[in-house]
């Protein structure tokens, strides 16, 4: 519990250094450097000629209003992936907890397939879903930074030291060993909101990720959504019977069939999928092309 508690600080502080070699290195596509950066994405404030709109109305204002209408569309999204969620919590039951984010993610996935069978789908418009989502992101992150209790982190500030450093390495590991080789395309994005969400929590992946793809267009966060499917329900099994067995002091076989697993899904990614081996700062298949389309000329360089 006290690391836990820590975590997100912890993640923090050891990632920006990891993002500033990175940025030198040549391995970011969406941000070269802080140095690079114009002054409206480094303070925060858009001046008057740089400004975009943030959407269209889709919607008759008479009838009900765009934004409400988006908003309703995202509240839906999550009520459908808070009673799965809590489903699974009945069907599973245990000391552990359903992410609500990539269900949601996965819920406004199914809502928008069921709007274009209907011939509804054209009435969304992408960008305001996608300034409603940021915006989430925004409140997820601060909470998650402010979930960091200061008097727990002091009192077992030396465990929390030597399990932070063991965690952040085994992180750095995968991220540098395992990410750049599976990853097809914007290998360092995604392994950095990757090594946040290992060494922190979700809120902290999506703060890194958000550094070096400010306007989220390596569709990191779609791709996590899909991949949770998956994962979930490894997640939910593993913290339904490893506890237990914890408790009972049976640890060397569980850490066994742990390290097992995590070496047989890299033979199986690399023979299923193949491993990627171009040099860290070579450009990948389809980032040239969405680097182009992101519209960001103040931030390429």
């Amino acid at each position: 519990m006290p690391f836990s508690e820590s975590e997100p600080g912890v993640s923090s502080i050891a990632s920006y250094p990891l993002i500033n070699i990175a940025t030198r290195c040549g391995w970011t596509r969406m941000i070269q450097s802080a140095q690079e950066l114009p002054e409206s994405v480094r303070r925060g404030f858009t001046s008057q000629d740089k400004r975009r709109s943030i959407g269209e109305e889709t919607v008759s204002p008479i009838a009900l209003d765009p934004l409400a209408w988006h908003v309703a569309l995202v509240l839906a999204a999550f009520a459908i992936a808070f009673f799965v969620g809590r489903g699974i919590k009945a069907v599973f039951p245990g000391d552990y907890s359903v992410p609500l984010f990539p269900l949601s993610m996965l819920a406004g996935a199914c809502i928008q397939r069921s709007l274009d069978m209907v011939q509804l789908g054209q009435y969304v418009d992408k960008r305001v879903m996608d300034r409603i989502g940021s915006s989430v992101s925004d409140f997820l992150i601060g909470f998650g930074v402010a979930s960091i209790k200061v008097g727990v982190v002091v009192e077992f500030a030396i465990p929390i030291v030597v399990l932070s450093l063991f965690g952040i390495a085994f992180a750095a590991a995968v991220f540098w060993f395992v990410g750049r080789r599976i990853y097809h395309n914007f290998w360092f994005e995604r392994s950095i909101f990757v090594y946040g969400w290992n060494t922190g929590v979700v809120a902290i992946g999506i703060t890194l990720l958000r550094v070096v793809d400010p306007r989220l267009k390596t569709k990191t966060l779609e791709d996590f959504g899909l991949a949770y499917v998956f994962f979930a329900v490894i997640n939910v099994a593993v913290l339904t019977v490893l506890p237990p067995l914890v408790a009972n002091g049976v640890i060397v076989g569980p850490a066994l069939a742990l390290i097992a697993g995590f070496f047989a899904c890299l033979f199986a990614s690399r023979c299923l999928v193949g491993w990627f081996r171009q040099p860290a700062n070579a450009f990948r298949e389809g980032e040239a092309e969405t680097i182009a389309d992101q519209d960001l000329g103040d931030v390429l360089p």
